[in-house]
Formats: C-alpha cells, sequence, structure tokens
C-alpha cells in the first residue's frame, strides 16, 4: 500500500504483482484483494502473471501517470472524522454495534 499511495501522490504510474497465498508465497490473500481494489485505477498498472509483469516492463516508458494525488486528506473528510470522534455514543448505539459484531463473529 505504502508504494502504491507514495507513486499516486508523486503522479508517477506504477506496476504491481501481488504474492499469492495460493503458492506458498504470502500468508493470506490480502496483496490479491488490494490489487483488485486499484485494478481500474489511474496510473496503476496490475501485472496478473510474471509474464505480464514482463510485457508491462517492456512497455514501462509509455504507461500513462495517474493525476496527481494530494497527500493530505480533503477538509469533508477531516471535518466527518472529527464530527464521529467528538460525537458521543448513546448506550442504545452501542448496544446495536455490540450485537451486530457478535452476529458477524458467531457468537452470542
Amino acid at each position: 500500500m505504502g508504494s502504491i499511495i507514495t507513486a499516486l501522490e508523486l503522479g508517477k504510474p506504477i506496476i504491481i504483482l501481488a504474492r499469492d497465498h495460493r503458492r506458498g508465497e504470502h500468508r493470506n490473500g490480502h496483496q490479491i484483494a488490494t490489487l483488485q481494489q486499484f485494478r481500474s485505477f489511474p496510473g496503476v498498472f496490475i501485472a496478473d502473471d510474471e509474464e505480464h509483469l514482463i510485457s508491462l516492463l517492456d512497455r514501462a516508458d509509455s504507461l500513462a501517470a495517474s493525476p496527481q494525488l494530494s497527500s493530505e486528506a480533503p477538509e469533508e473528510f477531516l471535518q466527518k472524522l472529527t464530527d464521529f470522534i467528538e460525537k458521543p455514543v448513546s448506550p442504545s448505539r452501542i448496544s446495536q454495534l455490540r450485537n451486530r459484531l457478535s452476529r458477524r463473529h458467531g457468537s452470542a
């Protein structure tokens, strides 16, 4: 994630190939899941396998960069985050959240 975000902040194209947990290259599939989220993102080029990686590297000079991302969060996001942090949570809302988590994790 750090390399992807840095490339986007710098407005540089990036080629990425996930380590595959099914081949014992990693402990789980989080890298593959991350790639799926970025698959259609401008400036991020996903190599599906080693051959595809070589193909992308062969044309690296012609890969288009993404528009440069700001390294700062948008003001609207910061305000929503501040509101969330500062807003007191009612006991009934806490109970709802606990119930939702319990159902998700299969406990009562």
